[in-house]
């Protein structure tokens, strides 16, 4: 009888240390990644590999950028980030449209009682005051049904869905390109951003630069660049 109670005392101590301790399951630090406009979670892939290797959970969203507006892609992250639990802590890391997406979900979930704790964003090649390139394509009607709703939203007209976001509620870091041509470093500025940061890089494959990665992760570490 005695080593039968030994055994189930050690078994509970176990499950008690795997409840408690277990990393995934306590105090775990998560980063959801969130692609742009006409990607797929294959563009973060290896920056998510990246940032695993360093210790975080990485959670690649996924969505159908092209079927519908960015409101609606905010409400799917929105049940995305409605499993984590207090214990956890959130961090993203975007490319461009991606930045709009989680933008426009934290406005709104500033206001209201969140499942877990938000510490940083990084925000890479956010159309922030809009885009150029959004503002000459979506003057063309295949580009628009090729590119769906969003595309408008992301024009540099003061008046754009973008430009009358709210500034950040939570400490964002920014990481533009030098040689982006789609989101120059002006229209990527965030308004309430805490980090803003040049790379010598273009737009698509930003998240791909090592120097990108590095400064990337230092900001989700330390809060600046």
């Amino acid at each position: 009888m005695y080593g039968v109670h030994m055994r189930h005392s050690a078994a509970a101590i176990s499950l008690f240390c795997f409840l408690f301790f277990h990393p995934d399951l306590h105090s775990a630090q998560h980063i959801i990644l969130v692609h742009g406009l006409g990607r797929s979670t294959l563009s973060m892939h290896f920056l998510g590999k990246y940032l695993e290797k360093e210790g975080f959970v990485v959670h690649n969203f996924g969505y159908n950028s092209t079927s519908d507006s960015i409101p609606v892609f905010s409400i799917s992250l929105l049940r995305e980030v409605w499993k984590y639990g207090r214990t956890d802590t959130l961090f993203f890391v975007t490319h461009s449209m991606g930045g709009i997406v989680v933008r426009h979900l934290l406005t709104r979930l500033a206001r209201t009682q969140l499942p877990c704790t938000i510490l940083r964003v990084v925000m890479l090649a956010p159309p922030n005051r809009g885009s150029p390139w959004a503002d000459v394509f979506v003057k063309n009607p295949v580009a628009n049904f090729l590119l769906g709703p969003s595309l408008a939203m992301l024009t540099a007209d003061t008046h754009s869905f973008v430009n009358r976001l709210g500034p950040v509620p939570f400490a964002t870091g920014v990481i533009a390109g030098e040689y982006d041509a789609k989101v120059p470093p002006a229209q990527a500025h965030c308004p309430g951003e805490k980090g803003f940061f040049i790379a010598p890089c273009g737009h698509t494959f930003i998240m791909d630069n090592d120097f990108v990665r590095k400064k990337t992760l230092l900001f989700l570490k330390t809060g600046q660049f």
